[in-house]
């Protein structure tokens, strides 16, 4: 007979102890959905209502327990939940009596025995508190581990909970009983993934605060100091405070330069202001020598003042921001290499971007002589990366080698024996001096500043590894070279007839087949490089042209494009289905191709050449360390939406009001002063962000520029203002009569208009992390607008 049925036939049976159960309360009808395989009586249970726990109560524990465990996983949260809103009512016997018939059902499982302490824990001493009923409980687990120490294999946390429930008993004598417990146990069962069950009693921030009680100290004797993770309470034991670690920050608590031993911090932030308020902070700690920063902390690299700070500071010898993970070694000898050498904030950020593989920052910021002077890093990780950039800047030249030719070689070479020998069946030589014969000249890592006196001259430059590359072709590959200056790095030999090598690309982005075709027999007799692959790309893609276009196109890739980019254009296909399906494009799209890592390809460019040939509606250039806003993404005249988020704009051109059928513009998280004087002539706009990311104080913008612009913004369905420091909503949000979502995050408000609930169709209003001056004035507002069916996320906070 299964569990069921045998709590349903003990629930038939009379009570010894009491009359029979026809003088009971009846089960409330229609408490729980009807269920086929448990009868009327089990299908009735429900305790979450009163009257379902009413008669739950005038039952027997006999009758109670199987009737439990025939409802399941359900029945037993439910048993849980009531259990704990008896101790929060202070009834605690009740409570017991719940919890042990949980117990009970569940069979006494650790599992069970981990879900009653935790509802225990939260029971405090007082009038009518049956204590010793508590501490019985937690007792009876603790005997059990002693019993049975592999209970710690499946709940590890189980000794921490009774210390718990001990403690808010005020027994710190039973807590120390349990902690060396926990010592003992720890030293006899091997570590998993998982800290031991000493190391979890050490970091609860409960028991923290009896570090102070005699004794308690000494059974940690031998591990690190305890992990703080709340940080008010490790400015309350300031002292004793080496290793914080705080999962989304709030501000700053007051009090904390109280924390002068503090050695290790681990953060993983929001991203927001209260992390780098957090940073900056830290940024003056002496004693501190580790910081990790993951989750959205890390995006707080773009504050270069900030990390150009901290990678030189004099205590700092471990930093670790996000992944890929860099090891731990070579990021304390890069740190010592700049601290060494002094180097300047820009080379400190670049060489930080280098050997965390952070090719965005790289070829966003970087330029050859910052690369080539990476190759003077004591750190191999900083100059391999450096290489690998530089191969893509320098491209392959095409060189015919004659007898009696020199290479000039600039630094060390990995394989310069080898490369010796094979130049030398051909009657090359390498050199340390330019010589008349000199046909090139090979940049190497630790030149000592050599190579520097290399980029403003005549020289074709390579690289180690393009030497190896060129030497593997047969003696007559290539073809000759004229006398003259080589090509400037990244610019690419015109195609005769065209024009730059922008123009070729732009020709290329067309639907006109005869002209593609044309440009496409020009470029067989050239060679392709940067400037004119973003234009392959989109011929190789396009499926409104022929086929042999098509295939023309993925020849010349063939032929001039590294590997890499090869395999990258491929993937392009991909991203031009979905667009043809969506009408969106996102840079971000195009970054996990891999294209942008062999810095050939601007992946902007292509972008905006990919819409051109597509007629889609929706470009997303996001973090793409835009400093200007491409010209070209002015001429998509049918672009129906454009978020230009997250780069370091600091104006927009007026252009973009020449859009005609944009709708929709992002332009938050930018590095504006002020709103651009461009958006306000934008009428047709139905939605608009201009979130603003706060300065290295954690001051709000405040840009006088914004209320007159939206005066000019009648059309608006959502904005966004989160960041924002405002005395109180612009008026000409009052005459956005079909605004529908309003986002004010993360910023302050002097007051929230009391109009607010008379804008007809708001639907949604966010005020997360933002300080109202007048926050009961604003709730009786956001009150109103709950009242209408307005979702309200967040109530306001007091400032400070």
């Amino acid at each position: 007979m299964d569990r069921a049925c045998r709590g349903v036939r003990m629930l038939a049976e009379p009570d010894e102890h009491r009359p029979t159960d026809t003088g009971a309360m009846p089960p409330p009808a229609g408490a729980m959905p009807p269920s086929a395989r448990l009868p009327a009586p089990v299908e009735a249970l429900d305790l979450r209502d009163p009257a379902g726990r009413a008669w739950w109560l005038s039952l027997s524990a006999s009758r109670r327990r199987p009737l439990l465990a025939a409802g399941h996983r359900r029945a037993y949260t439910h048993a849980l939940d009531w259990a704990t809103e008896l101790v929060e009512q202070g009834r605690i016997a009740t409570a017991l009596t719940v919890l042990d018939d949980v117990l009970a059902a569940a069979g006494g499982t650790p599992l069970a025995r981990a879900d009653v302490l935790r509802v225990l824990r939260r029971v405090r001493p007082g009038r009518g508190v049956p204590v010793d009923g508590v501490r019985d409980r937690a007792e009876a687990t603790l005997r059990d581990v002693e019993a049975r120490p592999e209970l710690l294999r499946v709940v590890p946390d189980l000794l921490r909970l009774v210390a718990r429930v001990l403690y808010a008993l005020d027994d710190a004598d039973g807590v120390l009983k349990v902690a060396r417990l926990a010592r003992d146990e720890g030293t006899r069962r091997p570590r998993g993934y998982a800290e031991g069950p000493l190391e979890r009693i050490r970091d609860d921030m409960t028991l923290v605060t009896l570090l102070a009680h005699p004794g308690y100290a000494e059974i940690f004797s031998g591990l690190p100091p305890p992990v703080f993770t709340d940080a008010e309470v490790a400015v309350g034991m300031s002292e004793r405070v080496r290793h914080v670690r705080l999962r989304r920050p709030q501000r700053l608590p007051a009090g904390m330069d109280r924390l002068t031993a503090v050695e290790i911090v681990e953060l993983d932030g929001a991203g927001d202001a209260s992390t780098l308020e957090w940073l900056t902070w830290l940024a003056g700690r002496p004693t501190l020598h580790t910081l990790e920063l993951s989750g959205a902390a890390q995006r707080l690299v773009q504050d270069e003042r900030l990390l150009a700070a901290l990678l030189v500071a004099p205590g700092l010898r471990r930093l670790r921001i996000g992944y890929p993970s860099v090891n731990p070694w070579s990021m304390r000898a890069l740190m010592a290499d700049l601290r060494a050498t002094g180097a300047s904030p820009r080379t400190r950020l670049l060489q930080l971007a280098l050997l965390r593989a952070d090719m965005d920052y790289v070829l966003a910021r970087a330029r050859t002589a910052d690369l080539v002077t990476a190759l003077d890093s004591r750190v191999a990780g900083v100059r391999g990366a450096a290489l690998h950039v530089l191969e893509g800047v320098f491209g392959a030249p095409v060189v015919r080698f004659a007898e009696g030719d020199d290479v000039l070689v600039a630094g060390r070479l990995e394989d310069g024996g080898l490369l010796t020998e094979r130049l030398a069946r051909r009657g090359v030589r390498l050199s340390r001096e330019r010589g008349p014969r000199t046909r090139l000249a090979v940049i190497a890592e630790r030149h000592e500043g050599a190579a520097h006196d290399l980029l403003d001259g005549d020289l074709p430059l390579i690289c180690e590894g393009q030497l190896r590359a060129l030497l593997d072709r047969p003696a007559d590959a290539g073809r000759p070279r004229s006398a003259g200056a080589r090509p400037e790095a990244g610019v690419a030999p015109a195609a005769p007839g065209i024009g730059d090598a922008p123009s070729v690309s732009r020709h290329l982005a067309s639907t006109d087949g005869p002209a593609v075709a044309r440009v496409l027999q020009q470029l067989e007799s050239s060679r392709v490089t940067r400037g004119v692959f973003e234009g392959l790309i989109v011929v190789a893609t396009n499926p409104r042209l022929d086929r042999s276009l098509r295939q023309a196109a993925r020849r010349l890739l063939l032929r001039d494009a590294p590997g890499d980019l090869v395999d990258a254009a491929a993937d392009v296909a991909e991203i031009v289905r979905g667009l043809d399906r969506n009408g969106s494009l996102s840079t971000w799209d195009l970054q996990e191709t891999g294209i942008e890592t062999d810095g050939l390809v601007d992946v902007v460019e292509l972008a905006v050449l990919l819409l051109r040939v597509r007629s889609a509606r929706r470009l997303h250039v996001v973090h793409a360390g835009l400093v200007e806003v491409p010209r070209a993404v002015l001429e998509l005249t049918g672009l129906h939406h454009l978020s230009l988020a997250g780069n370091r704009l600091t104006g927009l051109p007026a252009g973009l009001a020449g859009l005609a059928g944009l709708t929709g513009l992002d332009i938050g998280h930018n590095a504006f002063t002020d709103l651009p004087p461009v958006v306000g002539r934008m009428r047709r706009l139905h939605r608009l962000d201009v979130a603003a990311d706060a300065g290295p104080t954690g001051d709000r913008a405040e840009w006088p520029g914004l209320a007159p612009a939206l005066a000019g913004l009648p059309l608006l369905r959502e904005l966004t203002l989160d960041g924002h420091r405002l005395p109180t909503l612009p008026a000409a949000v009052r005459g956005m009569a079909s605004l529908e979502r309003l986002s004010l995050c993360r910023g302050s408000l002097g007051e929230l208009p009391d109009w607010l609930p008379d804008l007809p169709r708001l639907g949604w209003l966010s005020l997360d992390g933002t300080a109202v001056d007048r926050p009961e004035a604003a709730r009786a507002v956001l009150a109103g607008l709950r009242t209408r069916g307005v979702a309200v996320s967040a109530w306001p906070t007091e400032p400070g």
